[in-house]
């Protein structure tokens, strides 16, 4: 997981940037930031309801996003798709 995150941060960047690990320290924090805040949750969850309480934050961490992306898709269409797909 790390190498590929490490791999897609570099090709981001690309090797012309004057300001590239600036650039990555950005990157690197945003994508490790909801890392932790999740690995502390499920703790969290752990903690104070055990194992049930543990899968029971994931899983409702995992739907509230889940439902933000469908939010966001069917609100702005999925514009992915180029003119040619689109029937």
């Amino acid at each position: 997981m790390l190498g590929a995150q490490r791999g897609t941060i570099v090709d981001i960047i690309g090797p012309e940037s004057p300001d590239a690990s600036t650039l990555y320290f950005l990157l690197n924090a945003a994508v490790t930031i909801p890392i932790l805040y999740m690995i502390s949750l499920d703790g969290a969850g752990f903690h104070h309801f055990g194992t049930y309480g543990l899968l029971g934050t994931d899983a409702a961490l995992n739907q509230l996003v889940f439902a933000i992306v469908a939010a966001v898709f069917i609100t702005h269409g999925m514009g992915l798709r180029s003119e040619t797909f689109r029937r």
